[in-house]
């Protein structure tokens, strides 16, 4: 099998000077998971229930195509409901 370079050896993982800055002043999270829940849960909350207006609203108009009867709502009103249901608070 040819080669589109000369070999170098097993590859390195290159982290970004941002990060780099980081770890100089020892600020690295040791359970970031954590740190979101406890910092940032406004935005966790908020971003959740956008996502779930957008993909139940948009599975909802699917139902509306179905051969069965769907949810009664007509194509127009659920996409009313599709912008409204995701416009920012």
């Amino acid at each position: 099998m040819a080669c589109a370079g000369p070999a170098r050896g097993p590859a390195r993982l290159v982290e970004s000077d941002a990060f780099t800055r980081v770890v100089a002043t020892k600020r690295v999270e040791q359970l970031p998971l954590a740190a979101v829940f406890t910092s940032h849960w406004r935005q966790l909350i908020l971003g959740t229930f956008i996502m779930l207006a957008t993909f139940t609203l948009g599975y909802g108009r699917g139902a509306t195509d179905a051969p069965v009867p769907g949810l009664g709502y007509s194509y127009d009103d659920f996409i009313l409901m599709m912008i409204v249901g995701v416009l920012p608070v």
